[in-house]
């Protein structure tokens, strides 16, 4: 079971990532500012639930790979014990301390893992760097406690998500430039047809191997950063994982990409896999005022919790954690 252990890291509106510094060798300034990249995937989580918008461009087809289990099957209950002892912090306790935290926060952290309110790969491992080597009872215990309430404060405004945001950028030779710079086929229509063409099929490749279990979004996005071609003039191509924070973006800084992925976000209320979006946005610095159509995009989404529906299912599956730790 691939359950919220990915390595790597919208309102929905708040979305973080690990990855969300973009990395690029021009000394032109990155389409979007660092802090509202960081708004960006918070937001992007909102707007894939969004995105329900007519003709079902953006309709989202569940994946089995995403679909929730239940602490009830052996298998995955074992699944989340290893990853509760393996917790950074946990196994350094004394005898005394590790009874105090597994009362407290055990239970929890066990219907936490399998419902997707439970601290996910990222947050285990920043755990490591914020707790420190060994940290007492009482810090482990407020550190999971923190993430789950925010969590559910999350599910019951905006929702909370987290996946994969997939970026097939096309317009890098439409771009908005500085005076002066010198872009290669800048505004010729046949390079933009082929880059448009190059980008679709790309998209439309991934998407279906995505939907058939034949790739994983982790390795897609990885791949997606390697494509030079893929990419904007004056950026990286992004593609990256993000979960939703309590991180306020900076609308200022928006220059169109958030609404389009959040156009998708905000209404979904389940894991699954976008269809192909369409980013429309005023790319690159100086900005001219005027959006343009620019890339696509596919959301793989693991976790949707919206709603005092998805806190009633943490719940329940807290209720069969503390039945099976009598």
């Amino acid at each position: 079971m691939d359950n919220h252990n990915h390595t790597n890291h919208p309102d929905a509106s708040h979305i973080t990532s690990t990855a969300r510094t973009i990395d690029t060798n021009s000394p032109k300034k990155p389409l979007m500012p660092k802090r509202a990249k960081q708004g960006i995937m918070i937001f992007v989580a909102v707007l894939l639930i969004a995105g329900l918008l007519a003709g079902g461009v953006y309709l989202f087809t569940q994946s089995k790979t995403n679909q929730k289990n239940t602490l009830s099957n052996k298998s995955v209950y074992d699944e989340a014990i290893k990853s509760y002892n393996s917790f950074p912090g946990v196994s350094n306790l004394s005898t005394q301390d590790r009874a105090k935290l597994d009362a407290e926060i055990k239970p929890q952290y066990l219907a936490g893992y399998v419902t997707g309110f439970g601290p996910n790969a990222n947050e285990i491992e920043g755990a490591k760097f914020l707790l420190g080597p060994s940290p007492a009872q009482v810090t482990i215990s407020g550190y999971i406690n923190s993430i789950i309430a925010s969590k559910k404060e999350l599910a019951l405004k905006e929702g909370y998500y987290q996946g994969y945001i997939l970026y097939f950028w096309y317009g890098r030779t439409i771009s908005n430039r500085a005076e002066g710079e010198i872009i290669e086929n800048y505004g010729d229509p046949k390079a933009l047809e082929s880059d448009k063409s190059y980008a679709k099929s790309k998209a439309d490749d991934i998407l279906q191997k995505l939907q058939q279990g034949k790739l994983d979004a982790k390795t897609v996005a990885e791949e997606l950063s390697k494509d030079k071609r893929l990419a904007l003039n004056d950026e990286a191509n992004g593609s990256m994982f993000f979960s939703t924070s309590t991180e306020e973006p900076s609308s200022s800084d928006s220059d169109g990409r958030l609404e389009s992925v959040n156009n998708v976000l905000k209404k979904q209320t389940k894991p699954g896999i976008s269809g192909i979006g369409v980013i429309t946005a005023d790319p690159g610095i100086p900005r001219s005022g005027l959006k343009k159509d620019v890339g696509y995009f596919v959301i793989y989404l693991e976790d949707a919790l919206v709603g005092q529906g998805s806190i009633d299912i943490y719940d329940q599956q807290l209720k069969i954690a503390k039945g099976m730790l009598r």
